[in-house]
């Protein structure tokens, strides 16, 4: 996977048809890890043995790395999504 799209589940005014999709996310090397580290930041680990914090921004549908780091060895475990 190298493209990370974001959907927003919350219904708005009660309309499940409203579009819920705001961000789509490319990524230059396989993803092989991503978790949700607070309401608005995920690390995604990458096939490269880096580890990418990002910031997300959903109101306006944006998101910037706010770190960037190498591990020793590939990050390849999700822990699955923290709400």
């Amino acid at each position: 996977m190298r493209e990370l799209l974001f959907w927003n589940s919350r219904r708005e005014n009660g309309d499940a048809e409203k579009a819920n999709h705001f961000l789509t996310m490319q990524r230059h090397v396989l993803i092989t890890s991503v978790a949700w580290i607070s309401a608005n930041q995920i690390a995604i680990g990458l096939w490269n043995n880096e580890i990418e914090i990002w910031e997300i921004n959903e109101d306006e549908g944006t998101n910037r790395v706010v770190k960037r780091f190498r591990h020793s060895k590939q990050v390849s475990r999700n822990e699955g999504s923290r709400t």
